[in-house]
């Protein structure tokens, strides 16, 4: 009810014309060897329900200052992360004073990050550092031989995944292990979040062993795969989603994700 009806009708105005793409986002590639692609007739469904997912999730509150470690919309437009954290950043001005983006011209800022959130420290205001999970490690290696943060209370951290195709990976315990030691920070503080370049919506877990859950518009079945049916609480299987807001391009889609099942939500156990 909090997303505007009249969105969710914008596409069907360009439904039989030849208008091009608003957006066109582009995947990393690294499961198919070559990059996907989402066009998008507009981005206003994308920019509600990313706000609305996230504001539902719980993530939002007053006062938090907003760290992307990614580049800005503007300098990485065939981003949808980036764009997500753009559309964050434009919906909760009076929430966020002062959002930023850590990555600029293809160079990670790390000494002006570490200088700002060592003044917001002392200020003691709360902040919140969102990143892929890689950015994070590499993040971390570059404040190896520095002591650690404490980050004020009210803080937290989002990670959204994203290992593939890179050159180093490590497990879910112990990043989020890593972590908690590098801001101080409770294993709760910790969020992930589960989404895709080729849908609209996400999931929100939160803590180490916490379960995801999708907003009301979005689902996640977990499959057998080989039945294609999906599996009884507790059990393994694939996550197909189900997104009613990806009104551009398809409904459902099959992953190579490994999840378990669980009454109310799923666990992401990672890649098949």
């Amino acid at each position: 009810p909090a997303v505007p009806q009249q969105l969710f009708k914008q596409p069907l105005l360009y439904a039989h014309g030849s208008a091009p793409p608003a957006a066109i986002y582009v995947t990393s590639g690294t499961t198919t060897g070559r990059p996907g692609r989402q066009h998008l007739l507009g981005t206003d469904i994308y920019r509600a329900v990313s706000v609305e997912g996230a504001r539902r999730a719980g993530l939002f509150a007053h006062g938090v200052e907003l760290h992307f470690l990614t580049p800005s919309p503007g300098e990485a437009s065939y981003s949808s992360l980036s764009a997500m954290f753009g559309f964050w950043q434009k919906a909760f001005r009076k929430i966020f004073p002062r959002p930023r983006f850590w990555v600029r011209q293809g160079h990670f800022e790390f000494a002006r990050l570490r200088e700002t959130l060592t003044a917001q420290i002392k200020a003691r205001r709360p902040v919140a550092i969102c990143g892929t999970a890689f950015s994070f490690v590499h993040l971390m290696d570059a404040w190896a031989d520095l002591p650690p943060l404490r980050l004020p209370r009210g803080s937290w951290l989002l990670e959204t995944g994203g290992f593939k195709g890179r050159s180093r990976e490590i497990s879910k315990a112990e990043l989020y292990a890593q972590l908690a030691r590098t801001f101080t920070v409770r294993d709760d503080a910790i969020w992930n979040e589960y989404g895709m370049t080729e849908l609209s919506s996400q999931a929100y877990a939160r803590g180490r062993n916490g379960l995801h859950h999708t907003p009301p518009w979005a689902r996640v079945l977990v499959c057998d795969p080989a039945t294609g049916r999906e599996v009884r609480v507790g059990q393994r299987g694939l996550a197909r989603w189900i997104d009613l807001a990806n009104t551009d391009s398809v409904l459902a889609l099959q992953t190579l994700d490994l999840a378990e099942r669980a009454p109310h939500g799923f666990r992401l156990i990672g890649r098949l």
